[in-house]
């Protein structure tokens, strides 16, 4: 690892270090030579709100919601209204965000709980952050065990929260799916969620969500407007369908050609990308005619990224507003 003191704003100096592993020509062209660096060696300019307990919905609050039919079970979503937000007339775009894997822990200090509380993401799609856009942290279920279903922190759809291991015949995706249509119903006939502008993303176990869950079936896609996966593409780690190609394909074709912006640390997604389409045989077709490809310009496997001034959160941020017109 090298070090390099730099100038943000030609205000205050801050030393930064850069990750030789992340020295592509994409995280040169952002830093310099060395590469992409250590997002925590960047001071963050926002902080994600708590998901607040037994705190009524209001504006600008972050706070702990049940989906309809789902009061007896253990299932919950952390659900934040903007700032600006009023009962009236006006109709609200909703990101619906997914978690990664969790417990999860590597060597740069990166972790994850797995829990939708701890998401990132939506938190630095607006600007300024908590504005604009009804955020929804959608949760993973297990399978449906009555009133001991749960979120799943790792991976799911299976009878443990904590399915490191596919549980293949036990596998029931029908309450993770469930739980996303009567959330987002619930946004839209209690909040004045706009049903013509959802986006969904997530990191790495939700990045993959973001195709497994809402490319599922036509009904789930037809609920998307934009997708932006973060660090994982559907199918690349081979949860869910194993060597089922033809499930793949389908959720792949369902994209349909609308847009998709994928972003990864140092070149998983500028390189990583194209080259799974490459390998699936979707790579310049009419679905993904109009996926987009960038680095976060960090070196982290870490949602909080978006936590910090970049240039790939400016442009995220300027390239939703666009698909949202």
């Amino acid at each position: 690892m090298s070090w390099l003191t730099v100038v943000l704003g030609a205000i205050v100096p801050y030393t930064i270090a850069l990750h030789p592993n992340c020295s592509t020509p994409q995280c040169n062209a952002i830093w310099g030579p060395g590469g992409c660096p250590d997002l925590y060696s960047i001071p963050a300019d926002l902080v994600r709100p708590a998901m607040q307990e037994g705190t009524p919905v209001a504006p600008g609050k972050r706070v702990r919601a049940v989906a309809d039919g789902f009061e007896e079970t253990a299932a919950y979503h952390a659900l934040y209204l903007p700032q600006e937000w009023s009962n009236g007339s006006t109709k609200y775009p909703i990101i619906v965000e997914y978690m990664g894997n969790g417990p999860w822990s590597d060597g740069f200090g990166d972790v994850s709980t797995g829990r939708p509380e701890d998401s990132n993401l939506g938190w630095g799609m607006a600007e300024p952050a908590g504005t604009k856009y009804i955020w929804i942290s959608m949760p993973f279920l297990t399978s449906n065990l009555g009133k001991n279903t749960n979120i799943s922190t790792y991976w799911w759809g299976c009878p443990s929260t904590n399915a490191a291991k596919p549980c293949y015949a036990d596998y029931d995706i029908s309450p993770t799916m469930a739980y996303l249509h009567s959330a987002l119903n619930q946004a839209f006939e209690m909040y004045n969620g706009d049903p013509d502008r959802v986006v969904v993303t997530g990191w790495s176990r939700g990045a993959i969500a973001t195709g497994t869950i809402a490319l599922h079936d036509d009904k789930t896609s037809a609920l998307f407007r934009a997708f932006i996966p973060y660090s994982h593409l559907d199918g690349d780690c081979g949860w869910v369908d194993g060597s089922n190609y033809t499930a793949l394909q389908e959720r792949w074709n369902r994209i349909g050609g609308r847009p998709v912006l994928y972003l990864g640390e140092c070149s998983v997604a500028t390189a990583g990308g194209p080259a799974w389409l490459e390998k699936i045989g979707q790579n310049g077709t009419a679905a993904t005619r109009h996926m987009e490809f960038m680095t976060t310009g960090f070196a982290n496997h870490n949602d909080a990224w978006v936590l910090r001034n970049s240039s790939a959160r400016m442009y995220m941020r300027s390239w939703l507003e666009k698909v949202l017109q």
